[in-house]
């Protein structure tokens, strides 16, 4: 199976991508579309593939990690849930990325520029 590119440029997402790209994206691709055939003037930019959402958290084993930190979630215990929610989100926030998803974040951000 042929992999996916990590980013897809706002310029080339439809309502069709919304697996791949989540709402607010694909909204805005169509928004970029309709406008830009439009004659209107509209930035371009682009989003991070669900694909590579995955990629990134098979890279650093988060899969396995945020599995385990939920195991410990007991019913109705709001502040274990905070807790809980609170360091997935730091493991999340200190995880490197894979080193293609860098590179492609590196070089559309530089295509913005």
């Amino acid at each position: 199976m042929k992999k996916s590119e990590p980013i897809l440029w706002f310029k080339d997402i439809r309502l069709s991508h919304l697996n791949q790209v989540g709402g607010k994206n694909a909204s805005l691709g169509e928004l970029t579309h309709h406008l830009s055939s439009l004659g209107v003037k509209v930035p371009n930019g682009f989003a991070i593939t669900a694909d590579a959402y995955s990629d990134f958290l098979a890279h650093n084993n988060l899969n396995v990690v945020i599995a385990q930190k939920l195991s410990l979630l007991s019913d109705g215990d709001l502040n274990k849930l905070t807790k809980i929610g609170n360091d997935i989100r730091e493991v999340i926030i200190q995880s490197a990325f894979p080193d293609e998803l860098t590179t492609a974040i590196i070089e559309a951000y530089s295509r913005l520029t």
